[in-house]
């Protein structure tokens, strides 16, 4: 089993800078002025076709180094003044390097739309009022997002024997834990056995929290399904870490809240505003994918 790690992002862009203009649209504050704020961006956004390329280190379950991820996507923005809609279609590649031997994913494309005057659709699906208009993260007032679970420092470790079951036992000199506390997490009770905790789904796009109860397995013993869940639950945190740092971008170009609907049309602006955004969709995703098959681990 490996896991992946997030270690270097690269842009390729068409444009010269990546600053972030504090335009009119950034000042609207969301919950007053939802029309007007779309047609800010709507307004300000041009065409675009740019690419970038993020490279991750691919790890095992006795985390060394065995190869090497790099995802590169290309997003193509086009705006119609007639019929008031902008259309932004992502298309990306996936190069996996593994002991030398480089398999190629091409995923089909994703086409995100809105219009001028607010009707939002992801893969012709229209989102809806509720998800665009819920708060998400504010620097302000409302929902704060929890701090980020901090993993315990690298363990000390010496490897012994596989066992029957093809997997190297570990002995380390602190009880292993890892993941985030409120979605999905593991905890070492004693050698070799653990408690696995998850929830099926985040509360909102930003991973601020669980929604509903979460399933509970304990003394799980070292196997297959302990090293399966852990490289779940560290691909959440990373996607977690990854929105975090992607929303602070956005907060420093003057933008007080973030809804989803203030995500959805960034992604269609130049520039790091645009990238930031996309970071938080596509790691949002990603992450509400492994939560639900960590959660259908435990059945």
């Amino acid at each position: 089993m490996k896991r992946i790690i997030v270690t270097l992002i690269i842009f390729c862009m068409t444009f010269s800078t990546l600053s972030i203009p504090r335009t009119k649209a950034m000042t609207i504050t969301p919950t007053e002025d939802y029309v007007n704020g779309v047609v800010g961006f709507y307004d300000e956004i041009t065409n675009v076709n740019d690419s970038f390329t993020e490279s991750k280190s691919i790890y095992d379950e006795n985390d060394l180094i065995i190869g090497q991820e790099v995802t590169t996507t290309n997003r193509t923005v086009v705006k119609d003044p007639i019929m008031k809609i902008v259309t932004i279609t992502i298309t990306s590649e996936i190069a996996t390097t593994i002991h030398g031997q480089t398999t190629i994913q091409v995923n089909p494309p994703e086409v995100i739309s809105f219009s001028k005057y607010g009707d939002f659709q992801i893969q012709g699906v229209r989102v809806s009022d509720e998800d665009l208009k819920s708060p998400l993260y504010t620097t302000t007032s409302g929902p704060k997002p929890p701090t980020n679970d901090v993993e315990p420092p690298a363990y000390i470790m010496s490897l012994e024997p596989k066992t029957s079951a093809g997997f190297t036992t570990l002995a380390t000199t602190k009880l292993a834990s890892g993941g985030l506390s409120w979605l999905t997490h593991y905890k070492e009770t004693s050698s070799s056995y653990y408690t696995l905790t998850a929830y099926r789904e985040p509360k909102n796009f930003m991973l601020d929290g669980p929604k509903g109860t979460p399933r509970v397995k304990t003394n799980v013993k070292y196997g297959a399904k302990v090293v399966d869940f852990k490289n779940l639950a560290r691909r959440v945190s990373d996607a977690r870490a990854n929105i975090l740092a992607a929303s602070a971008t956005l907060v420093a170009a003057g933008i007080s809240a973030l809804y989803w609907w203030t995500v959805i049309a960034l992604i269609g602006s130049a520039g790091a505003a645009g990238i930031a955004a996309y970071q938080i969709y596509v790691n949002s995703n990603t992450a509400k994918a492994d939560m639900n098959e960590a959660y259908n681990l435990l059945r």
